[in-house]
């Protein structure tokens, strides 16, 4: 797809099936462009004039297509990657980690390679939607056991907030965040603190966003008071996406909290050409708004499945 072309050049076809056949090259038609472009340049005038010697054939370097990655399996890959209402797939059963052709990259969106314990699981909501955090709760339970995830997921601890408090926003932030800190004092410093190989990232809240409040605010607000105040891993899910009782919805969310846990949804292998200590490093920037801001992430396993991340506002835009 062509993108930042002006509307004007976009409606005239012929110059937009000119750019496309002229971006869109065999690799030997490229070369010959080139070849012919660089005449051009050396015939000109001025090129005569300062007398410059053009060499009209490019340099040319041997390179290999590398084959397709291949994914490693897991002990139950067929049961993951099944689609709903397929037949049971039959698959032999040996370590569990055998790798092949990744032909198709929607099983990356089913897979939990390396499944963790949600055995230290709070759920935070409105009195009014307990129900829902019940459910989902045992949603989770459900969707780990039959889809083979292997997640072991406890039962939560449901730390409910008057729904009095809903009556203002304000009040609402204030109400959750409250709740919040009380659990972290009297449950996650004290097992912090009496056993010496639990960690704040043992932990996870589950944070249930009311309807009738303003998401983004809400989303806000709480995550960068857990981040600084009760540093755990955190995870907010709306209440209305709940209702919606959709698996796919329920799969992505545990799905992405197995991996703030540290828990690899899939492995990769990229051949003996690729060294494992390989680091695949990512760098952008993004000049919208009043600052520019850089992002920056960088894999720091073999598999390159695990990554380091960060955004840095710049202090001039530019």
């Amino acid at each position: 797809m062509l993108v930042g072309i002006p509307q004007k050049v976009r409606e005239n076809k012929r110059t937009m099936a000119a750019m496309r056949q002229s971006l869109f090259q065999k690799p030997q038609d490229r070369i010959n462009s080139i070849c012919e472009l660089n005449g051009m340049i050396a015939q000109s005038k001025e090129v005569q004039q300062w007398g410059l010697d053009i060499e009209l054939t490019p340099d040319t370097i041997e390179a290999k297509v590398l084959d397709k990655p291949r994914i490693y399996e897991t002990p139950n890959f067929a049961a993951q990657t099944q689609r709903p209402g397929a037949p049971p797939q039959n698959t032999p059963h040996g370590s569990g980690f055998e790798d092949r052709v990744l032909d198709n990259s929607n099983c990356l969106n089913q897979m939990v390679h390396e499944p963790k314990a949600f055995d230290r699981f709070a759920i935070f909501c409105l009195e009014r939607d307990c129900e829902n955090a019940h459910y989902i709760n045992d949603k989770f339970f459900e969707l780990s056991t039959n889809k083979g995830l292997d997640i072991k997921v406890e039962y939560a601890d449901i730390c409910p907030v008057s729904d009095k408090a809903a009556q203002h926003e304000e009040y609402l932030l204030d109400a959750f965040a409250q709740s919040i800190q009380n659990y972290y004092d009297k449950k996650v410093l004290p097992t912090i603190t009496e056993s010496g190989n639990i960690r704040h990232s043992n932990f996870m809240f589950l944070v249930i966003m009311p309807d009738h409040s303003n998401h983004q605010d809400f989303y806000s607000f709480l995550k960068n008071k857990i981040n600084c105040d009760s540093p755990v891993i955190s995870q907010f899910v709306a209440n209305r996406t709940i209702t919606k009782n959709n698996d796919r919805i329920f799969l992505n969310i545990i799905r992405q909290m197995n991996a703030k846990f540290g828990g690899d949804l899939w492995r990769m292998s990229f051949g003996p050409e690729i060294s494992p200590e390989t680091m695949l490093v990512g760098i952008d920037v993004c000049h919208k708004g009043k600052q520019s801001t850089i992002g920056f992430c960088a894999t720091y396993d073999p598999h390159m499945c695990k990554y380091y991340a960060q955004a840095s506002p710049q202090p001039q835009k530019g």
